[in-house]
């Protein structure tokens, strides 16, 4: 799932590509390292790049184009007699157990993700642009949340990352520069299917977030895991369920929506139901990972409820005149904080955001309910009100998917809002809807001030929860359908991205420059592949590195800031 709200990870995006210019830049080695502790064999590790592309300048302009058919980067490849430099693209597959100390060289790759994978070969068709699933909610992703997606029973997660050499010049003369800039993170906004960590050996100074943990795959499920028994027989779950298994049979499961037809060649599970078997959690044999809210249904479908994660409807009510948050019909949320387009200075914004349960024309169609943020300025200077129903914020793509809709001074919506000064602030109100902070009558004392945490500014909760993460949450609302609760369930354990714009702490992306001759020239950045069941060792110990065809080797690390 792309993140449209959060921090920037690539320096430029092009829209037209017409020439090649380049400078030299460091590469940056990334490592694939097996911490498994023996319950993986690298044999079945496999690594997938997707998305991005090999980027180039544009010698005019200076906008930067990803190319999918260009090599990323190069690595070492064992051919049956001996490790061979061979480059590295992206749509392909590499066995990790070939891949000489699971070291890859990236020169450029914008914006995408590597994935790992288990199983006798790597994933596939995952950039297919064309695939639409025959059940679920999102048509057109790749991997998909169902069938007839060929990783459907696969397991793997996603690494996020970009690696991007910075433009200089002017027009006519923009190249790269001899820096090269390093942006990854950990997510599970879609899914939870294998514990992953980020470690940066040797960092560079000024290097962000360093290290990224998580807990072993076991904890993690049981955090977010939802069973409800359903009727027919002990192993048979209802749609109550975010745990898709591989059935019995063999064949692929699938998520079905209540009311929906079962395909053809495809395993009924039960009536509305996604996991049969019940998941093996003692030896992971048949589990392949627990679904995200943004992978499933939130409503009700003919045969009755469909819905694993709460709608948002309840918190919204809340937050209108006359809710429990909002009884006296003037709740108005202070929105603050900084924006700038890539390469230009930040400068300061600031909004009130208040909620309407009114109708509201919005281009030509009538919408009921509706968030206004009114009093608008950025860098002192008055911008348009935006408007953003309540049904872009209740959609898939909405809370949950972090990416509504949204309509500009009551033009028809933006319906896939770039990366624009008006979806960061847009992006105020759903992370403050995610966290619980908005509207939170929680009392906290922030900068001398006491008062109630929804009063503060959206920029003051971001410090707030960075200080204090007990006041996000369960800890800013008590009713559990006003703040996201698969994020709550992993906020202890893993660094990793929960839902989209959860980096409006500052603690989910590891960051660091390269340039040539700066003398970090052995930095790596290690993207850890965890167990399932064996305890994660704590950062700074030392890591197991599996090696080559499987040869071990131990390195220690010291922490470097």
């Amino acid at each position: 799932m792309q993140k449209i709200f959060t921090v920037v990870l690539v320096g430029l995006l092009a829209i037209l590509l017409t020439e090649n210019v380049g400078a030299q830049f460091p590469s940056v080695t990334t490592q694939f390292v097996n911490a498994t502790q023996g319950e993986r064999a690298s044999s079945v590790i496999w690594i997938n790049f997707s998305a991005g592309g090999a980027a180039s300048v544009n010698a005019a302009t200076g906008t930067v184009a990803y190319d999918a058919s260009s090599a990323i980067g190069t690595a070492n490849i064992w051919n049956g007699s001996s490790y061979a430099p061979t480059s590295i693209y992206t749509n392909s597959a590499y066995q990790l157990s070939t891949i000489q100390n699971g070291e890859v060289s990236i020169s450029t790759f914008g914006g995408g993700r590597a994935y790992v994978s288990y199983g006798p070969s790597g994933m596939a068709n995952i950039t297919n642009s064309t695939y639409s699933p025959v059940i679920g909610p999102y048509p057109g992703w790749q991997p998909a949340p169902a069938t007839p997606d060929q990783n459907f029973t696969s397991r793997f997660q996603a690494f996020e990352l970009t690696v991007q050499p910075t433009v200089i010049g002017s027009t006519g003369s923009y190249a790269f520069s001899q820096t090269n800039q390093a942006y990854a993170d950990l997510s599970y906004i879609d899914q939870v299917s294998i514990s992953t960590g980020i470690q940066v050996l040797n960092a560079p100074t000024g290097t962000t977030n360093p290290t990224q943990t998580s807990a072993n795959t076991q904890a993690l499920v049981n955090a977010v895991q939802v069973y409800n028994t359903g009727a027919a027989s002990p192993t048979t779950f209802t749609a109550g369920t975010n745990v898709v298994t591989t059935a019995a049979s063999g064949q692929p499961q699938y998520f079905q929506v209540a009311g929906s037809a079962i395909p053809s060649g495809y395993t009924n599970p039960g009536s509305t139901s996604i996991a049969n078997p019940a998941p093996n959690l003692t030896t992971f044999s048949n589990f392949v990972r627990v679904a995200g809210p943004g992978q499933m249904p939130t409503v009700g479908g003919p045969t009755g409820s469909t819905t694993v994660y709460h709608p948002w409807d309840n918190y919204i009510a809340a937050l209108t005149p006359g809710g429990s948050l909002n009884s006296a019909g003037t709740l108005v949320t202070s929105l603050a904080g900084s924006y700038g387009p890539t390469g230009v200075p930040a400068q300061p914004y600031a909004a009130n955001a208040t909620f309407h349960s009114g109708n509201v024309t919005l281009g030509t169609t009538v919408y009921t309910g509706y968030v206004l943020i009114s009093g608008f300025t950025y860098n002192g200077a008055a911008q348009s009100d935006i408007y953003v129903p309540f049904s872009s914020l209740t959609a898939s793509t909405g809370l949950y998917g972090t990416n509504p809709s949204y309509s500009i001074n009551q033009a028809a919506l933006v319906t896939v809002p770039g990366n624009t000064l008006q979806t960061r602030v847009v992006g105020d109100v759903v992370a403050g809807m995610n966290f619980g902070t908005l509207g939170s009558t929680t009392q906290t004392t922030y900068n001398g001030t006491t008062q109630a945490l929804g009063a503060f500014s959206s920029q003051d909760w971001w410090a707030i929860g960075t200080s204090s993460p007990n006041l996000l949450f369960g800890g800013a609302q008590t009713n559990t359908d006003f703040y996201n609760t698969y994020a709550a369930s992993l906020q202890s354990l893993t660094s990793a991205y929960a839902f989209g714009i959860q980096d409006r702490l500052g603690q989910n992306t590891t960051e660091f420059n390269l340039t040539t001759g700066d003398g970090f020239n052995s930095t790596v950045l290690q993207f850890l592949i965890q167990p399932d069941l064996a305890a994660v060792p704590e950062p700074g110990t030392c890591a197991l590195l599996v090696v080559g065809l499987g040869a071990v080797v131990l390195r220690c690390r010291k922490s470097r800031t």
